[in-house]
């Protein structure tokens, strides 16, 4: 099998970015954050997006973004690129090898509750959680590997092994 891609999905706060960048680091492949491309594509923070354009806004930039990648990277994306049926079908391209991480809700709803993201700002915790409950099937759809500890050093020697075993063009 080769890979042109390693995509890293999941909730806010599962550690998509963390993550990224260590697996990047391991297998000297470059790391891009969708978020940030996003951000630079537009040249607003993705706050400014949301309270200017809305997430459909948001949502057409991120598909955008994905279009343009085409080399080898390891990609952590935005928790809800899932919403988009457009976006799963990328996703599932056999040449993409896909990582949900997915701790449980305490875990996620710690790393994010205080955070400035527009989803965390316009929910409450009930709210976040019936989001995160929504989107749960749409992540398992998508997934080719999906990790539910949190232990970050026993992730990556799980994702390392596991990665390894797969030729990455």
């Amino acid at each position: 099998m080769v890979l042109r891609k390693v995509i890293l999905i999941g909730f806010m706060g599962a550690g998509k970015t963390y993550i990224g960048n260590i697996l990047a680091n391991h297998f000297r492949l470059s790391f891009v954050d969708t978020d940030e491309l996003i951000e630079k594509k537009s040249d607003l923070s993705t706050n400014e997006i949301f309270l200017h354009g809305g997430e459909r806004y948001f949502r057409k930039l991120e598909r955008m973004v994905i279009t343009d990648l085409n080399k080898e990277e390891i990609v952590a994306t935005g928790a809800g690129i899932i919403e988009s049926e457009i976006n799963r079908s990328w996703l599932k391209e056999p040449d993409n090898f896909v990582i949900w991480l997915n701790p449980v809700w305490d875990i996620l709803l710690e790393r994010i509750k205080t955070s400035d993201r527009p989803k965390v700002r316009s929910l409450n915790p009930s709210e976040l959680h019936t989001l995160w409950v929504k989107r749960y099937p749409l992540y398992e759809e998508c997934a080719d590997l999906i990790y539910e500890k949190n232990a970050p050093q026993e992730l990556f020697d799980l994702l390392k092994d596991k990665l390894d075993s797969i030729k990455i063009s």
